[in-house]
């Protein structure tokens, strides 16, 4: 009798590996993230003048769902959206007369010709990433998968540009920053844990086989008129772990749904 509740116990615990990596299975995962930072700079008692220093503000939001699908046993392809934004801004002044630009602060009073404004610099990322993974038993909670990915992403920014018109007269305008677009081919390996039926938790290596092409592109305008646009273009390639980057090493909680 205990030799046959011990056999349905280990056939039930397969049944859960197998169904969660079973055709037809799907996972669901994904990140978001928010964060700001600030501060200032505080001087008292100093003979050149007292005040405060307010630091740049920085703010950055990502959000990067993730879902696989399998397709046949063990056997799974999946996407991610990345999509990521950062913001850096910090209260200037710009004199109309000389054309410079002061942050505020001990020592500083603001004259007639000095303009107050945002200095702000935002920078965008969206990417799409297709995966496909095949899983190998270990033990009946573990698994460990070999597989390779597929990345698209784009990058973009914005900076204000604060430039003088003639003496006294001046233009705030957005100043786009160099774009870039980034295709990329990667080898990942790592593991997966089944806490239960539904919820899996994955670890990887990512890119230890990595190629990437990146093209990037900037416009200047002319003193007299037109525009300059530089372009590049980079070819990147690198194999093995000698080098742990961000990105390099992921870890995730999924949703398994049958």
């Amino acid at each position: 009798m205990k030799k046959l509740i011990l056999s349905m116990a280990f056939l039930t615990a397969g049944a859960v590996s197998y169904a969660q990596t079973g055709a037809g299975s799907i996972w669901l995962g994904g990140s978001i993230g928010f964060g700001s930072a600030g501060g200032s700079t505080e001087i008292s008692g100093a003979p050149a003048g007292n005040g405060t220093t307010d630091a740049p503000t920085t703010t950055n939001l990502n959000f990067s769902p993730t879902g696989y699908y399998f397709i046949g046993d063990d056997l799974a392809v999946g996407a991610s959206i990345t999509f990521g934004s950062n913001s850096t801004s910090q209260e200037k002044y710009y004199n109309k007369t000389t054309g410079t630009t002061t942050v505020p602060g001990p020592g500083f009073s603001p004259g007639a010709n000095d303009v107050k404004y945002d200095d702000k610099t935002t920078n965008t990322g969206f990417g799409i990433n297709l995966y496909a993974n095949k899983f190998n038993d270990l033990s009946d909670k573990w698994k460990w998968y070999y597989g390779a990915s597929l990345g698209f992403n784009n990058g973009s920014g914005t900076m204000t540009n604060v430039k003088m018109v003639s003496p006294g007269n001046y233009t705030t305008e957005e100043k786009p920053l160099p774009s870039s677009m980034t295709v990329s081919l990667g080898a990942n390996l790592g593991v997966s844990y089944f806490l239960n039926e539904n919820w899996a938790f994955v670890g990887g290596l990512n890119n230890l086989f990595s190629l990437a092409y990146t093209s990037s592109s900037s416009e200047t305008a002319l003193p007299l008129g037109g525009t300059s646009t530089a372009k590049t273009n980079n070819l990147n390639l690198s194999v093995g772990t000698g080098t742990v980057t961000s990105g390099a090493i992921s870890f995730g909680v999924f949703y398994v749904l049958k």
